[in-house]
């Protein structure tokens, strides 16, 4: 009886630690689209942009990046600008430095002083690896 226990706790252990084994080796994603998300990924890694509330308006609105390797893991030891413009009113707009808050994700506030298409260019350097950048466009509506 004692031996017919232990082996099947010994299996049930052996069923365990192998789907452990599997869960860590799952394949990780980047988070899906939804409306005021952006992301621009290539081969070294992504970017993830959200910004709330969406649509935005005239006056401050939160701005969150995400950043992902190329393996899809959050990079926490990057730095991140921001450069807001207005380019059908050629006016520059805001540059951020954002803030780091852990597990990938760095966060900033910006005021949109119009209603009018922006651009923002979304600059991040990563120690001992390449930078990762992206445009994003949107409209703040009137």
């Amino acid at each position: 009886m004692r031996d017919k226990l232990t082996s099947a706790a010994r299996l049930l252990i052996s069923l365990f630690a192998v789907s452990l084994l599997f869960a860590s080796c799952a394949k990780k994603t980047l988070p899906l689209p939804k409306p005021g998300r952006f992301i621009e990924k290539n081969r070294h890694g992504a970017i993830v942009m959200d910004i709330t509330p969406w649509p935005p308006k005239t006056g401050t609105a939160e701005v969150q990046i995400r950043i992902f390797s190329r393996h899809n893991n959050p990079v926490s030891n990057a730095s991140v600008k921001m450069d807001f413009s207005m380019p059908s009113m050629g006016m520059p707009g805001q540059k951020l430095n954002l803030t780091s808050s852990g597990n990938g994700t760095y966060q900033g506030n910006v005021k949109f002083t119009f209603a009018t298409k922006w651009q923002v260019s979304v600059s991040v350097k990563i120690p001992h690896h390449r930078s990762l950048s992206g445009v994003f466009s949107f409209r703040v509506p009137y």
